[in-house]
């Protein structure tokens, strides 16, 4: 596959991602595995938050130049994401992954299944998203929230947002566009710490020449989406999400069915190699139990 085809990949990825408020991960995981399974779980991740980062930090661009960011309650809740997330990789190393990765996939199917058939509440013709003033007791929520979020997507190696918006809209009732731009910028900050982490300790696998082509197509991405998020319905970005959630519940399920556990090469996640290509380290690593 050549690496010039990664480019328009990452166009849909960016655009969609930002859009909805989400990273763009819960595409680009199950492609990577799909596309390279002798990458280890480490080294994907480490591309995805990456890739994560270029679209949350392009896109936060644009919805800040838009004022579809609530701004102090995005500082907040990013205090809150960013030792979620710390203490989410911390505990990794001592909790059943696989037992808790299938429970979590039950409750993204619970919880995609609820905004999907929840009956949506519209805004009053002429309202202003970015007028909305959050309660103080939105302020714990939200940090509750964005705590949480953080630790659980650190786990399951997702920036996050699928899950932030929908319950910034939900239980903040926070706007949906509002709560998009708003879960971007705390995405953003929290994947470029993420990515920092990760480029600290050489998961980034250097023969990945795909990898600008990606993330140059993200970034270009992120501006489609942001510039097309107030032409979309409210409506349709839930119902959006939704769905995403439930295609990220699938994939870790497919992880663990029996067909993942058939004797392909190391890391494989239960694929077959659709291009061909060396262990991505020129040393050997122990393998990741994620």
């Amino acid at each position: 596959m050549s690496d010039l085809l990664f480019f328009p990949i990452g166009l849909f990825v960016g655009a969609l991602g930002t859009l909805i408020g989400a990273g763009g991960g819960f595409i680009l995981v199950p492609l990577l595995i799909l596309l390279y399974p002798n990458y280890s779980a480490q080294e994907i991740t480490a591309i995805s938050m990456l890739c994560v980062a270029c679209n949350a930090s392009s896109g936060s661009i644009a919805y800040l130049y838009r004022r579809q960011v609530h701004v102090k309650m995005a500082s907040a809740f990013t205090l809150a994401s960013i030792p979620g997330a710390w203490l989410g990789s911390a505990l990794t190393r001592h909790i059943n992954r696989d037992d808790y990765e299938l429970a979590f996939a039950l409750l993204l199917f619970v919880l995609g299944l609820f905004i999907i058939l929840r009956k949506s509440v519209r805004p009053s013709p002429g309202a202003k998203e970015q007028a909305w003033n959050p309660k103080p007791s939105h302020y714990a929520l939200g940090f509750g929230i964005s705590l949480g979020v953080g630790f659980l997507a650190s786990i399951l190696g997702i920036g996050g947002g699928i899950i932030h918006v929908p319950l910034l809209a939900q239980v903040l009732l926070m706007p949906v566009h509002l709560a998009a731009g708003t879960s971007h910028l705390i995405l953003a900050i929290s994947a470029l710490v993420a990515t920092a982490e990760h480029l600290t300790h050489g998961d980034l696998p250097l023969q990945a020449s795909f990898v600008p082509y990606l993330a140059f197509g993200i970034v270009l991405g992120a501006q489609l989406g942001a510039f097309f998020s107030k032409r979309v319905s409210s409506v349709i970005i839930m119902k959006s999400l939704g769905f995403a959630i439930i295609l990220v519940g699938i994939r870790i399920c497919w992880a663990h069915s029996p067909l993942t556990h058939a004797p392909h090469a190391p890391h494989s996640f239960g694929f077959t190699p659709l291009i061909p290509g060396p262990s991505s380290n020129p040393l050997p690593r122990p393998s990741s139990n994620g």
